[in-house]
């Protein structure tokens, strides 16, 4: 996967999570994968350099254990999770 590869899917997990606050401002789950999807951005557009968060990306864990009862499509923070694993900078 290339730097745009990753940059469009996490544009569009963004763009999940975004919708998904609009629904539950208040989902505590919901908010931490805001800010890790920031810190993906960050990293995929070369805005920072610092690796070291990279092996603590939960975004699927979080998905699995706290918005499946939502009834809203996660998938695509699956793939993100997925995508986390191999990302490079």
């Amino acid at each position: 996967m290339n730097q745009q590869h990753y940059i469009e899917l996490f544009n569009a997990a963004m763009n999940q999570c975004n919708q998904m606050l609009q629904l539950f401002p208040d989902n505590g789950a919901l908010k931490s994968i805001e800010k890790q999807l920031s810190y993906l951005l960050a990293l995929s557009k070369r805005e920072s350099t610092d690796i070291s968060r990279l092996k603590d990306i939960c975004i699927g864990v979080l998905a699995a254990r706290e918005l499946e009862s939502l009834g809203m499509d996660i998938e695509i923070f699956y793939q993100v999770q997925s995508a986390a694993k191999f990302f490079r900078i």
